[in-house]
This record gives C-alpha cells, structure tokens and sequence, in this order.
C-alpha cells in the first residue's frame, strides 16, 4: 500500500511537471485573441511587457481590431480614464508638452510618457489618440502613448483649388470630432467648417461638412449639415462610437450628435428634470454620454450627473446629486471645463482667466464626496481625460517618423 501511494505521488508530480510546460502560447491563436480581447488594454501592454512570448500576438492587428470592436459595441473590459496634460512651452506659443499624469495623495504625479509637440490647439480627444489644429487647415493625429505616432491628416482638393483661385477662399473655423463605424468598425473623423474669406464674414455662415476615413486619401463631403448659427464652447466628446457637442440653438440647451455610421446629425434629448439655467458639461464618464450640471450658492456648489446609459433609446439616469464646497464662485463655474478621472470627474479651470485657480477633483467614491484641488504648473493650457486602447497609426499613410520623438521630451515633432 505504501509502495502504491509512493508511485502515486511520484505520478501526480510529473503530470504536475509536464502542465507547466504547457502555456498560454500554445493555444490555437483564434481561442488565444479571443481570450486577450476580454482584457483592458493596459493589462495588455503590462502582460506583453513580461511574458515576450506573447508581445507579437499583442501586436498582431486581428487583436487590435477584435478589441476596437469590443469598445465600440460597449462589450470590452472597462478602461480606467488616465489624464493628460497639455502644456505650452516657456517663451513658445507653438511647442507644447503632452504629459500623462496620475493623482496620487491628492496630487498630479507626472506619467510615464511625454511627448512634445509642435502645434496650437487640441480639437478632439478619442481614446489614446489626440487632434492638433494648426492656425491653417492642417490637422494632425498623435498618439503619444508607447511607439509614440503622429499622423498628418489629408487636405482638402477643393480647399486647395479655391486657394488658388483669383477670389482666394479657406475653410475656416474648423472644429473636429472622431469615432468609429459601426458597421465596419473604420476610424472616421467628421470636420465641420466654412468656405470664406478672411475679409468677408458674411460667407463663414454656411456650413460645410466632410468624413475622412483614416485609410483614405482624400476628405468626403456629405449632404448632413448642422444649423447655420451652431456653435460650442467646448471641445467635442465621444461616446458610444458617436461624437457629440452640447450647444445652446435659439437660447435653447440641447446636444448635437453625428453618428459615424449613418453619417448624419441628429440631436440627442436633453434629460427632462435637468434644470437647464444650471452651468451644464458635457462629458464621458464610464463610458457613456454625460451631463454634469452645477448650480452655485455661496460656498457651495450642487452638482448634478445625468448618464445616458441606454444609448439607444435615450435614456438618461440621475447617478449623482451632491452639494460640496469648493473654493470658487458662479463666474469660475462658467468658464470651466469638465471631464472624468479615475474616481469620479474634475473641473479645471482656464489660468488665461483664473490665474490664481487650477482645478477640483471629486473623489465620487467617498460619502459625503471628497474635493480636493491639486498643485499645478503655471505653464499648464489644458488637463484632458482619454482612455487606454490598441489603436495604432503605424499602418496608416503620412505618418511621420517616429524616431524623431523621444520620451524625455528634449526633441518635438515638427509637423
């Protein structure tokens, strides 16, 4: 009996033996991404950086398009917003430093990427990739993130003929947004501006709109416009594979969406308790659509959080009603942006305009919710949210080459 246990043991410790040899990397390569696909993209990225073996599986882009599908029908795992900020060099108004940040203890710690830049303004934010405007029509993609890509986005060919016509017209006041199609699940950007001339305001009224797929050469103009008199305070948010923009038409709060797929406008109801002469966001937050709105009185700020969880039928939740003091008046709410951070969301105010005020943090986790207003740089232009992904712009034309970018920040893209 004892000889019997014995070999027993000796039998289980060898088939033990033999099954770590087994590993993940044996797996048909079908079951393998359908399994990686499930995961967050930083868990990604932190399991190619320890188990090599499985780095190129990482890479390979039916992964990539397997979890960009997941994202955009809302079936991935839940991506933790990171924050970015965007900072315009000292004695420069064109170099720009793009820093990741992390709020540790009540502080912005600085990230592990950084990237400098050389254009102006930032016009739309999708996932890890980030849009750069400059004062002429040019746009660019980066993705600061890991490989560190920039893309030069196509010009128009009409821009161009009319440029060159003897009554000279640009398209101006250009704004931008971008998501995914949910049908072929292609990146497409929508750009909305004016044909016009510098001189003559009264043609910048007329609204002309265009769709560039991102494995395009060219911009496609579309028959789907906005109202003549649209216009935003703040930059474009994109949920649910849409893009959207809260405006106000006629005096009237509303949100104008574009739907990627169909490729046309449309307007997306407002919830019906909102109380709309509140300061209203426009924000993601855990991926889905949201309102925040905040009323002022005295020291004390009530803050709203509509989310629109069903997208589809347009129904929006009251997740969030809380009163908190922060240290800031009704006029500092007015020219605040809002977006969503690891625990809840911020408010971040403009130094142009408040100079001795940055920004608020609300830790929604805690009750009654904790306020708190990290330390920041007086160079700081914009503190943005994004989310991790696999998007990549290595397969797509114009790139610029990354090896010019370096993630100490003492050399800048010059696009």
């Amino acid at each position: 009996m004892e000889i019997e246990t014995k070999k027993m043991k000796r039998q289980c410790c060898s088939n033990h033996n033999t099954a770590k040899l087994v590993g993940m990397e044996d797996l048909p390569n079908t079951i393998l991404v359908q399994i990686l696909s499930k995961l967050p993209s930083k868990s990604l990225f932190c399991f190619g950086c320890v188990y090599k073996a499985l780095s190129s599986t990482i890479d390979d882009q039916s992964l990539i398009t397997l979890h960009n599908r997941l994202l955009a029908d809302n079936e991935a795992a839940f991506e933790v917003p990171q924050l970015m900020s965007i900072a315009h060099k000292a004695r420069s108004d064109v170099i720009c430093t793009m820093q990741t940040r992390k709020c540790v203890r009540s502080s912005l710690k600085r990230g592990k990427y950084a990237l400098n830049v050389s254009c102006q303004d930032l016009c739309f934010v999708f996932r890890n990739l980030f849009g750069f405007q400059l004062p002429t029509e040019h746009c660019f993609i980066v993705n600061p993130l890991r490989r560190k890509e920039v893309v030069r986005l196509p010009t128009s060919s009409n821009t161009q003929e009319l440029a060159e016509s003897s009554n000279p017209k640009v398209l101006v006041g250009c704004f931008y947004g971008m998501g995914i199609d949910k049908d072929t699940y292609k990146l497409k950007i929508v750009r909305v501006g004016s044909f016009g001339s510098h001189t003559d305001i009264t043609l910048h009224k007329l609204k002309i709109v265009h769709v560039l797929e991102l494995d395009e050469a060219s911009w496609r103009e579309i028959s789907s416009v906005p109202p003549d008199d649209f216009s935003y305070d703040e930059m474009a948010v994109s949920a649910c594979g849409d893009v959207h923009w809260f405006t106000q038409i006629r005096g009237r709060s509303c949100v104008l969406s574009f739907d990627f797929t169909k490729e046309e406008f449309s307007w997306t109801p407002m919830p019906p308790r909102l109380d709309l002469t509140n300061k209203i966001h426009l924000l993601t937050f855990r991926g889905a659509l949201t309102l925040s709105a905040t009323s002022s009185s005295g020291h004390t700020n009530h803050i709203e959080i509509w989310v629109l969880k069903d997208y589809e039928r347009k129904v929006w939740t009251l997740d969030y009603a809380v009163d908190v003091d922060v240290f800031c008046d009704s006029h500092i709410l007015e020219i605040a942006t809002c977006g969503e951070w690891e625990h809840g969301i911020y408010f971040y105010y403009h130094r142009f305009y408040a100079a001795n005020l940055g920004s608020t943090f609300l830790d929604l986790r805690s009750t009654p919710v904790r306020c708190f207003s990290p330390p920041l740089g007086r160079t700081f232009t914009y503190i943005v949210s994004y989310t991790g992904s696999l998007l990549s712009l290595k397969n797509y034309d114009n790139l610029v080459d990354a090896n010019e970018l370096v993630s100490d920040g003492r050399r800048s893209t010059k696009l």
